[in-house]
């Protein structure tokens, strides 16, 4: 049944809200992704702040018009990952699945702060790791050159009493 001229502009209205709260938009092509695998994908996207739409590729182009997808390669049954949490967590989470599921799903690409990019780097995008797991691994680096100030400030100390006890030793 063919969408009437009111549920295209329904759709045109949704993608383009959608894209504009979006910190990234992944594509792909779901050839052969069944019922039970699509809600498994659309639940695991939930849980880290994304969700994925499928829609006429005519109807997605005018929606994301305000980005130049004119590169890219949107091939097959297209369905649209909008990350609005963290960009690296949707991308991830699609990566994962598309791994998992390599016939039945694969990245076309996506689009991450206005430039449009192909499925190698939102895979890249994907190995990114967490913006908390980031933030760890910037304090653990800090932390190190104070680490070792603390180990060489303490030595000293303790360098002086095991003088005076080997001192001590000796006279007894």
């Amino acid at each position: 049944m063919p969408l009437t001229k009111g549920k295209k502009s329904s759709v045109v209205s949704d993608v383009k809200d959608r894209a504009s709260r979006a910190q990234v938009v992944s594509f792909t092509n779901f050839h052969g992704l069944g019922m039970e695998k699509m809600t498994e994908l659309r639940k695991k996207l939930r849980d880290v702040g994304a969700e994925y739409l499928v829609a006429k590729k005519r109807l997605l182009k005018i929606g994301l018009s305000e980005h130049d997808l004119s590169g890219a390669d949107l091939k097959g049954e297209v369905g649209v990952v909008f990350g609005f949490a963290e960009p690296t967590a949707a991308a991830k989470t699609v990566h994962e699945f598309a791994t998992a599921n390599a016939e039945q799903l694969s990245l076309l690409g996506g689009v991450f702060e206005s430039r449009l990019m192909n499925a190698i780097e939102v895979k890249a995008l994907a190995t990114i790791p967490s913006r908390d797991v980031l933030y760890a691994q910037l304090a653990s680096v800090l932390a190190g050159p104070m680490r070792g100030l603390v180990g060489v400030m303490a030595a000293v100390p303790r360098g002086f009493v095991q003088s005076l006890s080997q001192i001590a030793e000796k006279k007894s």
